[in-house]
């Protein structure tokens, strides 16, 4: 099962998750948001590519096509909010991404990546800015365990 969802990104204030398979068909009229979701797939696969967790970029070369360049045009425009949150699931594995930046920057700070493991009950937490590290497991349906890990030289 993959599903995809998002906040604050293009038109959407909220696009609550859909799911998708291996040939998804995406049928609306012109300007309905059909591209808004393939462009988002295609950012969150290019931010994995990067190998660089701490910046979300919207001005690469290998996804120039989407034309979205800046933070700016891809933040919904009428919201006072200043960030962006993606959602991506793929079988057991879900992703959270929550961005925020200057909208004339062709990259966004990542201020958290999660990750969580809904079959093996472990979740972590990459704060990039902060330079935490949170994983949580749990250990049975009542109790979990917490390791926060602080990185001594943090980005930003």
């Amino acid at each position: 099962m993959y599903k995809i969802g998002f906040q604050n990104f293009r038109k959407f204030i909220d696009f609550n998750p859909i799911e998708y398979r291996g040939i998804t068909l995406l049928v609306g009229r012109n300007n309905s948001g059909k591209s808004t979701i393939v462009k988002a797939l295609l950012l969150i696969n290019e931010y994995f590519k990067s190998g660089d967790f701490s910046k979300f970029h919207f001005g690469d070369r290998s996804i120039e096509n989407a034309n979205i360049v800046t933070f700016g045009r891809a933040k919904n425009a009428s919201s006072n909010v200043n960030s962006i949150k993606f959602f991506y699931q793929f079988d057991k594995f879900q992703i959270d991404i929550h961005l925020t930046g200057n909208i004339d920057n062709t990259y966004a700070n990542v201020i958290s990546l999660g990750y969580f493991d809904s079959e093996n009950s472990f979740k972590y937490q990459i704060k990039p800015i902060e330079g935490l590290f949170t994983y949580l497991v749990s250990l049975s349906s009542t109790k979990k365990t917490e390791i926060d890990l602080k990185i001594k030289n943090p980005i930003g």
